[in-house]
């Protein structure tokens, strides 16, 4: 397996690795996901995570409070 914040020495992941199996919120600042293969290490920002969609009401939402119209 790896190190926490590591890639192992491989060039594949497996599903187990990239598919989730939960996902735990973390009051309000973001969530943690829980992978098939047992690790859940890493805590996303509800707002890294928004800025990371290109969907309109992800971008309108990005922009600051006075450019919204």
């Amino acid at each position: 397996m790896g190190r926490p914040g590591k890639m192992a020495d491989t060039t594949e992941l497996t599903p187990e690795q990239v598919n989730m199996s939960q996902v735990e919120a973390v009051g309000l600042f973001g969530i943690r996901p829980y992978w098939q293969d047992g690790h859940n290490t890493g805590i996303f920002g509800l707002r890294y995570l928004r800025s990371l969609c290109s969907c309109e009401e992800c971008a309108a939402a990005s922009l600051p409070h006075t450019a919204r119209t």
